[in-house]
């Protein structure tokens, strides 16, 4: 019995792209992802790139530079243009040449891409791109020109070269030596530039009304002096006893903040201390009152030399507030006046918020290949984000 051969061509792939379809069910004919073609729009007909494939063999009569001094010439077809386009290094400088397709290779003109510090250049990278050409040239990675594109001038057909700048965007989080959802209460440069980078070097609108940096509505800062605003005080000479006839912001203080004495004529006496902790006690006054005094004792690590403290020109600073987390989000801080009913920020509205140990979005800053910008430098302008206007720069126009 005669046996029937046949073939089957289980990946035709004629269909095109398809990205949304379900990885579990993909349609027949389809690809997922692809790399290395050109998309002709005109029917939306993929075609391979070979761009590598289509360079020419080197043949110093294409140019009309001395044979003696030019070096590694690489010579790509453009066939969009149908154009030949050259690189050559003459010295230490790497240029572009650009020649006619027809029986003399006429030359059309030239463009000095670039001066290499040392070495010889490798071989250059060319890649259609719709209506373009891109061309990367270097010697090394760290003496590279800047990519130069070439596209064909609608209105006189002449070869217009494009310098285009390469900027990227910083989205990498800083190791500020905290954890993503942890609030410090001082900021070190690193956090600054974490939380710059996330959105918070906007200014926002505080309950008056006023534009204002957020951050600083992050701490205030109370000043106490002695002995009038506080009718006594312990001589242990790390803790501070304040009385009050109603509740206090020093309640708010906690391990790890800090308070500031000044004022002594004695200046071991004065300082910045570490608090350990608030504890309040509230006291009853005498019948028939039924108000109650409310005292605090804050206690500090150090020794705080108080004993002396008669003069009312002795201040102690209490600095209160924990700042942003790396997963804070700068626009959930925003509430409204129920009685006005405009919008401002409120860092009390954060603490309703539980954002786990998710990091905040960033991208803030931009930055240039050639280091002009660094993280050090955006610090002292924070809204300077470091955007361009444009990315492709026109540098020269060679005439055809």
């Amino acid at each position: 019995m005669a046996v029937a051969r046949g073939s089957k061509d289980y990946l035709n792939l004629l269909k095109g792209l398809n990205t949304e379809a379900n990885p579990l069910a993909f349609p027949e004919g389809y690809t997922a992802d692809e790399s290395n073609f050109l998309l002709a729009l005109e029917g939306n007909v993929r075609v391979r790139r070979k761009g590598l494939e289509k360079y020419l063999q080197s043949d110093l009569e294409y140019t009309t530079f001395d044979s003696n001094v030019v070096s590694n010439p690489f010579f790509h077809y453009w066939e969009e243009a149908d154009l030949i386009v050259g690189i050559v290094q003459d010295g230490d400088y790497s240029r572009l040449v650009v020649l006619e397709n027809d029986s003399s290779y006429t030359e059309l003109g030239q463009y000095t891409i670039y001066e290499f510090a040392e070495g010889v250049i490798s071989k250059p990278s060319f890649a259609t791109i719709l209506d373009g050409l891109v061309i990367t040239v270097g010697a090394s990675k760290d003496d590279s020109a800047k990519p130069l594109f070439l596209k064909i001038n609608e209105n006189t057909s002449n070869v217009d070269v494009y310098e285009i700048d390469i900027y990227f965007r910083d989205f990498e989080l800083l190791d500020d030596g905290t954890s993503i959802s942890f609030r410090p209460n001082t900021l070190t440069q690193s956090h600054t530039y974490n939380l710059l980078n996330a959105g918070w070097y906007a200014e926002r609108k505080n309950e008056a009304g006023e534009l204002v940096d957020p951050l600083s509505l992050f701490t205030s800062n109370t000043v106490y002096l002695y002995p009038d605003d506080s009718n006594a005080y312990q001589d242990p000479v790390n803790s501070f006893e304040f009385f009050f006839d109603s509740p206090s912001s020093l309640a708010e203080l906690g391990g790890g903040d800090l308070i500031e004495v000044s004022g002594f004529a004695d200046t071991d006496k004065n300082g910045i201390f570490n608090v350990i902790s608030v504890e309040l006690t509230q006291l009853e006054e005498p019948p028939p009152s039924v108000e109650f005094i409310y005292k605090y004792t804050v206690v500090v690590e150090e020794n705080l030399g108080l004993a002396d403290a008669t003069d009312n020109t002795v201040s102690v600073t209490f600095t209160k507030g924990n700042l942003p987390s790396n997963a804070d989000i700068p626009v959930l801080g925003l509430t409204v006046d129920d009685s006005t009913g405009n919008q401002y920020f409120d860092p009390n509205k954060l603490d309703e918020i539980v954002l786990g140990n998710t990091e905040a979005p960033r991208g803030h800053f931009i930055y240039d290949l050639e280091g002009v910008k660094t993280r050090d430098s955006v610090l002292a302008n924070k809204k300077d984000d470091g955007s361009p206007s444009n990315t492709v720069k026109l540098k020269a126009t060679i005439t055809r």
